[in-house]
């Protein structure tokens, strides 16, 4: 059975459950969809889920800090992601230095993010100056 005839019948039995679950509602309607999908315990558990999601996105001083940023200038936020590679690429550095590997392999990720932050920064500062 190929994928294509294995999704022809998925859709085909969805669609025979959907018109016995709810005959008025027909085939293709969203809004017996919803109901079932309401109805059953996945669907309960991923309203919960996400009702959680969005109070601890609402509470997340994190969540907050990066929406103040959101909301800058887009030169402001270039110059904010620059520095946070920045740092992102020294503390990669500084926590693999103590047990570093042999050889000089294990720099070339923060080479390049170092790389990117400066080139992200000087376009930033460049940008700000006029």
């Amino acid at each position: 059975m190929t994928f294509d005839q294995l999704m022809t019948v998925a859709i085909q039995t969805w669609r025979d459950r959907m018109k016995r679950l709810s005959p008025q509602a027909g085939a293709d309607s969203d809004a017996a969809w919803w109901r079932t999908l309401d109805a059953s315990l996945i669907g309960r558990g991923a309203s919960a889920a996400t009702a959680a999601f969005r109070r601890a996105d609402a509470e997340s001083q994190l969540a907050q800090a990066l929406r103040s940023v959101a909301a800058q200038p887009p030169v402001a936020r270039m110059r904010f992601v620059g520095v946070m590679t920045l740092v992102a690429a020294f503390v990669h550095v500084a926590l693999m230095w103590p047990n570093r590997p042999i050889g000089f392999w294990w720099l070339i990720v923060p080479a390049i993010a170092l790389t990117f932050g400066l080139l992200v920064t000087s376009v930033a500062m460049k940008a700000d100056r006029g």
